[in-house]
């Protein structure tokens, strides 16, 4: 909530430092393993690159990301993450689960503050709609792009793209 506070009045400091972002995302998957171990998570690497931006913040979208891919699908015990060459001279982080997914109306909605999809399913998640919304600014406020794909029963793949520094 303060984050949303400070997003609102447009005191998000950035502490923006170069750092190789895949070490950033092994050392958060290693930390989640160890607190969530009802999930495997994996990692697939086939690019490398140093991001200009503040590390911490960039954690708290992938944290985000992965915890919420396992909330989200509780039946199933993989999450699979990208690390992976972009366009425009960009690293591309997915984060992919095989859960509940998400409907086309709501894909558009998702990054909105406060915005909960709603459904019969969804009901039995807790939150409170801002995480993505964060997400969102966060990596818009480091010249990025996040996105979203996909489908009901099939799970969804959230994914954000920085900058590469060079």
């Amino acid at each position: 909530m303060l984050d949303l506070s400070r997003l609102e009045e447009s005191k998000l400091d950035l502490k923006k430092e170069t750092f190789d972002l895949n070490t950033l995302v092994n050392e958060t998957i290693q930390d989640l393993q160890h607190t969530s171990t009802s999930h495997t998570i994996n990692l697939s690497q086939n690019f490398g690159a140093n991001v200009k931006g503040d590390r911490d913040r960039i954690q708290q979208v992938l944290i985000n990301f992965i915890n919420n891919a396992i909330k989200y699908s509780p039946d199933k015990k993989l999450v699979e993450i990208m690390i992976s060459e972009a366009e425009n001279n960009q690293v591309k982080i997915s984060v992919k689960d095989f859960g509940i997914g998400i409907n086309k109306v709501d894909q558009s909605k998702i990054y909105e503050r406060f915005y909960r999809v709603s459904g019969k399913n969804e009901k039995n998640f807790s939150g409170f709609g801002i995480g993505l919304y964060i997400a969102k600014e966060i990596i818009e406020r480091h010249q990025g792009t996040i996105s979203v794909e996909s489908k009901i029963g099939q799970g969804s793949t959230f994914s954000f793209s920085l900058p590469i520094e060079n």
